[in-house]
């Protein structure tokens, strides 16, 4: 196995760089990760739920969707049921609800994502309408941008700018695939600009007549994937290919990180794992069983995020890991390969902490804060 990096950055520039940006908050030095990093296993110690205990019940969450955490550790949490963003302080303690379901200024119709700006604004994606709507920190509607498409990832950058991923279904796309393209927009959304595209087959056609097309989800779809650094970079990658591009926010090439990783091949228990999601109805979980087609490969990874420090972290398929993590490579923040890493899966990081979303059954729904449960030493 080996890594390449090309046009590494010098540790000075990125001392620099990093000083350029405070806006978005420096942990203190004893949170690092680093040093779980190196040792192969990040064990995290449960620091603050927001959302699943709340005496007067404003702060209950039912369906979370998404979560974004402003510069002051403020959690805003997207709550798809009751449509609505809910604010917590930094301690979890419920401070605000904002918006309701409507078509109308500061309304919301299908939201999907959000994000907290640099300057503290939050910027809800409503799939309905097609349109950025824009709240204050204390959620006052601001104004909003229409914008034809579906975000699948929204992110801010500390110059303010927008970088979302959005899914586009053109003519044809069941057959070519949706069109996916990472974008970034100015910080009031005048302008875009296309970072990287790729065409995705997220389904496959199970049965066809003169009146219907029945279709299922594409299993282990290779699809890009984009994170945004503290450091005021751009992370870019498809997962077809182990290959990062890493951008300044001009988009101007700043690294490119290529892996000899290897891929997973699909077992007949993912099959299996796979067919479970349409249970419900076996007549249709048969026609899934018979027509649709599976990769020999899975993608070379599912998630990229990047850490307070700047530490590139990537979600792999890589096994085994215990039940509820995954296996992640990590790189620095002049991409050089410190190493594979077990973690809890889908986590986000900000300001020194690691955030998950709570979404399954057999817990309260909530986003949870997470602190390094070994320190960095300060000798």
């Amino acid at each position: 196995m080996f890594v390449r990096t090309i046009a590494r950055l010098a540790t000075v520039g990125l001392s620099l760089l990093a000083a350029a940006v405070p806006a978005w908050g420096e942990a203190p030095r004893s949170l690092s990760f680093r040093p779980m990093y190196e040792a192969g296993h990040v064990e995290l110690i449960e620091d603050v739920r927001f959302g699943s205990d709340d005496d007067d019940d404003l702060g209950v969450l039912y369906r979370p969707l998404d979560y974004c955490v402003d510069a002051e550790g403020n959690v805003f949490v997207l709550d798809y049921h009751l449509t609505c963003v809910k604010k917590f302080d930094r301690e979890g303690a419920h401070v605000r609800t904002f918006s309701r379901r409507g078509e109308g200024p500061g309304e919301l119709a299908r939201p999907r994502n959000l994000t907290a700006t640099a300057d503290g604004r939050v910027v809800v994606f409503n799939l309905s309408g097609h349109r950025f709507s824009v709240f204050s920190n204390d959620g006052d509607y601001l104004d909003a941008h229409g914008f034809n498409g579906s975000v699948r990832r929204l992110e801010s950058a500390p110059d303010g700018s927008i970088v979302a991923m959005f899914r586009f279904l053109q003519h044809g796309w069941v057959q070519k695939g949706a069109l996916y393209k990472v974008m970034r927009f100015s910080p009031d959304f005048s302008t875009h600009v296309d970072i990287d595209s790729a065409y995705v087959r997220i389904e496959q056609v199970v049965h066809e007549t003169d009146d219907a097309i029945m279709k299922a989800l594409s299993p282990f779809v290779t699809q890009p994937h984009v994170a945004v650094s503290p450091l005021g970079r751009i992370v870019v990658g498809h997962s077809e290919v182990y290959v990062l591009k890493i951008l300044s926010l001009d988009l101007e090439p700043v690294q490119k990180i290529e892996r000899d990783a290897g891929r997973e091949p699909v077992t007949d228990r993912d099959r299996e794992d796979y067919l479970l999601r349409y249970a419900d109805d076996p007549d249709f979980q048969i026609l899934v069983r018979e027509n649709v087609k599976f990769p020999r490969y899975k993608p070379f990874f599912k998630h990229i995020a990047v850490d307070h420090e700047g530490h590139i972290i990537v979600e792999t398929y890589a096994g085994p890991a215990p039940d509820g993590q995954a296996v992640h490579d990590v790189f620095d923040p002049a991409g050089d390969f410190v190493g594979r890493v077990t973690m809890r899966s889908g986590l986000g990081f900000r300001g020194g902490f690691a955030y998950a979303m709570m979404t399954g059954e057999r817990e309260a729904p909530a986003v949870v804060r997470y602190r390094a449960a070994r320190p960095e030493s300060n000798d």
